[in-house]
C-alpha cells in the first residue's frame, strides 16, 4: 500500500523588476513560507528548484483534502508579496481527480477536474470541470502552540522541600508550645 497517495506540483513566478539581491531574498522567503505551510498539511519530501525567475516545488502527501488544499492556498496568497504569482496542481496517484489553485494579488482562484477511468475515456467521457462547492470555507493554517513544558521532577528535591517544611512548622509549634 502507497504511504503518500498525494502529490503536489507548485510554480511561483517573480515579475521582472527584482534586482538579483531581491530575487534571492524573495526566493528564500517563499521556500520557508511554502515549507511551513506544506508542513501544516502534512507534506512530506519537499524539494524545491530554482529556475531563471521562478521557484519550483514538489511534495507528496499521505493524504490531502480539497478543503485542505484551499486552506494551504488561504495561507500563502496574504504572504506572497507584491511581484510574486504561484500556482499549485494538487493530484492523487490514481488521476482521479486534479486541484488547480491560482495565487496572486492578495487573492486566489481553483479548478478543480475528475478524470475519467482509461475505459471511460476509451468510450468518449472526457475530463469534467468539477463545480461541487467544497464542506467548508478555506480557512488559515497555524502551528499549533506549543506544549508548555513539564516541570522536571526530581523525587530527591522533593523530599528535601517536605522534610524542610516539616521541620519549619515543628520549629513553628514548639515556639507557640513555649509560651
Amino acid at each position: 500500500m502507497a504511504q503518500f497517495r498525494h502529490v503536489m506540483f507548485g510554480h511561483v513566478l517573480y515579475e521582472d523588476g527584482f534586482s538579483y539581491q531581491e530575487l534571492l531574498d524573495a526566493e528564500d522567503r517563499i521556500r520557508t513560507l511554502l515549507l511551513d505551510a506544506l508542513s501544516l498539511c502534512g507534506a512530506a519530501h519537499v524539494d524545491f528548484d530554482s529556475e531563471a525567475d521562478a521557484t519550483l516545488v514538489e511534495c507528496a502527501f499521505p493524504e490531502i483534502s480539497r478543503e485542505d488544499a484551499r486552506d494551504f492556498c488561504e495561507t500563502v496568497v496574504h504572504k506572497l508579496g507584491p511581484g510574486i504569482s504561484a500556482r499549485f496542481l494538487f493530484m492523487d496517484r490514481e488521476l482521479s481527480s486534479l486541484f488547480c489553485y491560482f495565487l496572486g494579488r492578495g487573492k486566489w482562484e481553483e479548478q478543480a477536474f475528475t478524470i475519467p477511468s482509461p475505459k471511460e475515456a476509451l468510450s468518449g467521457l472526457l475530463i469534467r470541470r468539477d463545480h461541487t462547492p467544497p464542506a467548508r470555507a478555506a480557512r488559515l493554517l497555524e502551528a499549533p502552540a506549543p506544549e508548555p513544558e513539564a516541570p522536571e521532577i526530581h523525587p530527591e528535591l522533593d523530599a528535601e522541600r517536605e522534610r524542610a517544611h516539616a521541620d519549619a512548622l515543628r520549629a513553628m509549634l514548639e515556639l507557640l508550645n513555649r509560651k
